[in-house]
């Protein structure tokens, strides 16, 4: 049975993953036709790369992170 706090973090952790999911959703909707959607996934990575070096550090480092979704590539 899950704690109240494991409930929390759940909670707060799908709440933050949707908005951002639902961002880039709105971002790639809100590019001219003529623009690569990847191209500017990359460039956000790449901005939260400056903006937020430890958590790209945690992805690339972490192989529990780096594998979740191993299976679709």
């Amino acid at each position: 049975m899950k704690s109240d706090a494991d409930r929390d973090v759940e909670r707060i952790v799908n709440r933050t993953a949707n908005r951002i999911a639902a961002e880039f959703d709105k971002m790639i909707a809100d590019l001219p036709e003529t623009a690569a959607g990847q191209m500017a996934v990359e460039e956000v990575v790449r901005k939260l790369t400056g903006l937020q070096p430890w958590s790209i550090d945690l992805i690339m480092e972490d192989p529990d992170i780096r594998c979740i979704n191993s299976d679709l590539f």
